[in-house]
């Protein structure tokens, strides 16, 4: 039975409280310290420019820094009566009749936050989503308000759970959209081996997702970034009557620009001082380490969402990415006095949990999705891959372990963000060679699990399982090493 966790009753009231008050004044955001530190981030691959053909999306998982995150799976379900999925506001939604395996890097409250990374049986994933709260311009919060009974992030899991395609859980999540209302903004990657779509909600009832083309990357920080939509464009979808709608609201001028979503609904923290780098510098940043012949500049405004990388990327280069602290540039927040608590890096120590989604269409689902999992902040904690085809969790990356990995992280965390400079040295270094040995071992174990998955799938379940548990073990024991040394 799917457990159903509902605590955000609190944070509902407060972020309502919160809301009327920031529509009355401007200046309450420049003042508002609420959340300033909850900034995801994702870079999404299309298959086509990665080294092995993957569909891969990188994620940093950034709340307050304490939220423990752990991994959970969870089996084929078929239901013979109705069973009802709870939202928090106490909106209720059938849950189908047969409900596809999963697996959920989560945070302490459960996938119902809104926080998870999921992949299906289909090899269906939701990869990462990031807050747009603070980013949606006033005149669009007062066109098209949230909807306080609607549906939250926490819909994206009761679409995976239906979904055989990435683009059929793009309609499923919009349908619920447009029945029930949106009660959050928010982005979030939705993908499968073949295809990436990026969706974003522009208030209580409108949305918009894009197809990523297979020949690009594309970076999202914290801000608004689809910009033109066409209805009638296979590669695009959005909420019914969109583009009227934000017409008749004053959201777009059609007789002076081309519809753009983002500028209709976003904009607001690069117009505020104290947010106004808050995006770009790490859209910025990421694009120049995908394509540095590009030249783009930390002022630049309107980088360009399509990147086409100078070479192949590969799982390593996803992880260097969210690892990225500015280092070796004038914007290094740990080594310029002037910049500490003023510039927010792509790798943070606010981040709970951080993630590589890797989709395959060479492989069996069991095989070919794979959910790179890093517990805490992406330099203080290794990444290990887990495979949708485990039998089990890995002991330590379970919610009941009594040596949580999260817990462990946290400590090497705390330890590194209060001296930074004094462990960048060791950090990420530390986890080099486990990594390079895992990449380098992937692979082997790919190819034997699948030798075996044709003579019995079982036994390549249980290869799978043994070789997931060694890794996490190792990455445990150079934890361990390292705090029994300080």
């Amino acid at each position: 039975m799917i457990k159903r966790n509902t605590s955000k009753t609190f944070f509902t009231s407060l972020f309502l409280l919160f809301t009327i008050f920031v529509l009355n004044t401007e200046i309450c955001f420049a003042q508002d310290s609420v959340d300033k530190d909850k900034g995801c981030f994702m870079i999404m691959a299309g298959k086509n420019t990665t080294k092995n053909n993957s569909v891969l999306i990188g994620h940093n998982n950034d709340l307050s820094g304490k939220e423990f995150s752990y991994v959970q799976k969870f089996p084929r379900t078929h239901y013979d009566s109705v069973v009802f999925f709870n939202l928090d506001n106490g909106l209720k939604l059938e849950i189908p009749e047969i409900t596809f395996k999963w697996m959920a890097l989560q945070t302490e409250k459960g996938y119902k936050e809104g926080d998870a990374i999921a992949i299906n049986e289909y090899k269906v994933a939701i990869a990462g989503g990031v807050s747009l709260k603070k980013d949606r311009n006033m005149k669009a919060r007062e066109a098209d308000p949230l909807i306080e009974k609607g549906v939250s992030g926490a819909i994206r899991y009761l679409a995976i759970q239906q979904a055989k395609s990435a683009r059929e859980c793009v309609k499923i999540i919009g349908n619920y959209y447009n029945t029930y209302g949106i009660s959050y903004p928010n982005g979030v990657t939705i993908a499968d081996p073949n295809e990436i779509w990026y969706m974003e909600t522009g208030g209580g009832k409108h949305w918009a997702a894009v197809k990523i083309p297979n020949d690009a990357c594309w970076v999202q920080a914290n801000s608004y970034r689809i910009n033109y939509v066409n209805p009638n464009n296979n590669n695009m979808m959005c909420s019914p009557g969109l583009l009227e709608f934000a017409k008749q609201k004053g959201l777009w001028n059609p007789d002076s620009s081309v519809f753009s979503f983002s500028d209709a609904f976003g904009g607001r923290m690069e117009k505020t001082e104290k947010y106004k780098n808050y995006n770009s510098h790490r859209l910025w940043r990421a694009t120049s380490l995908i394509d540095p012949s590009m030249q783009a500049t930390p002022d630049q405004k309107n980088l360009p969402v399509h990147i086409q990388p100078g070479n192949k990327i590969g799982i390593k280069d996803i992880m260097n990415i969210l690892r990225d602290e500015y280092r070796n540039t004038n914007f290094d927040p740990y080594l310029i006095d002037s910049l500490k608590g003023k510039i927010r890096p792509i790798a943070s120590d606010k981040c709970v949990h951080t993630s590589i989604v890797q989709l395959r269409n060479d492989f069996p689902a069991n095989i070919g999705a794979i959910m790179w999992v890093g517990m805490g902040s992406p330099v203080t904690t290794p990444y290990i891959p887990l495979y949708l085809g485990i039998n089990e969790i890995p002991d330590n990356y379970q919610k009941k372990s009594n040596e949580q990995a999260f817990n462990i992280f946290k400590k090497i965390a705390d330890i590194y963000y209060k001296e930074p400079l004094r462990y960048r040295d060791k950090f990420p270094a530390i986890w080099e060679n486990l990594e390079n040995k895992i990449i380098r071992e992937q692979r082997n174990i790919d190819h034997m699990s699948y030798r075996l998955y044709r003579i019995d799938p079982s036994q390549s379940k249980h290869f799978i399982t043994v070789n997931v548990a060694t890794m996490a073990d190792e990455g445990i024991d150079i934890a361990n090493e390292f705090l029994e040394s300080e």
